[in-house]
């Protein structure tokens, strides 16, 4: 979980997946925030911050986001977009591997408008950190088992 974590320092290796914001600005904007909450809103993973603003990461096919304790294979950072450093010695990525997914910031009116017009009204009923972690890891082990079946089907 990344609830209460600080965000340290920001590394933009990629700013193509990046929208409405700039590297620079968005590394100013946030270091130094404390993640409040990390949610789901339909196809958005949002994360709100202490400064009022939201991350708000729209995957697509390839993006995830990653947690690296230190474990984290060098496969898996190999495609990483975004790095948020916590304080803590953990770093947030925002990994894409075709880079099809996006990565914005918005303040509180903005998000609203953004969310509102393509999935409509927000309500509070939102997903909370332990059942987001628990899904982003159970749908990553299913696609990693539909990956090796699909693959395992492929004509020689």
């Amino acid at each position: 979980m990344v609830r209460g974590a600080v965000i340290e320092k920001v590394t933009v290796s990629h700013a193509d997946v990046l929208r409405e914001v700039t590297a620079r600005t968005l590394a100013r904007a946030v270091t130094g925030a404390a993640i409040l909450r990390a949610w789901r809103r339909a196809k958005l993973i949002v994360l709100d911050l202490s400064t009022g603003d939201h991350i708000v990461v729209q995957p697509r096919f390839t993006g995830a986001l990653l947690i690296d304790d230190g474990a984290l294979p060098e496969s898996e950072r190999r495609y990483s977009t975004v790095a948020f450093q916590l304080t803590d010695s953990r770093t947030l990525h925002y990994r894409d591997i075709r880079r099809l997914g996006t990565l914005s910031l918005m303040g509180a009116t903005r998000f609203v408008s953004y969310a509102g017009e393509r999935y409509g009204s927000i309500s509070d009923g939102t997903t909370t950190d332990a059942v987001m972690s628990s899904s982003i890891c159970t749908l990553s082990a299913a696609m990693k088992s539909w990956r090796s079946l699909y693959i395992r089907q492929l004509p020689s």
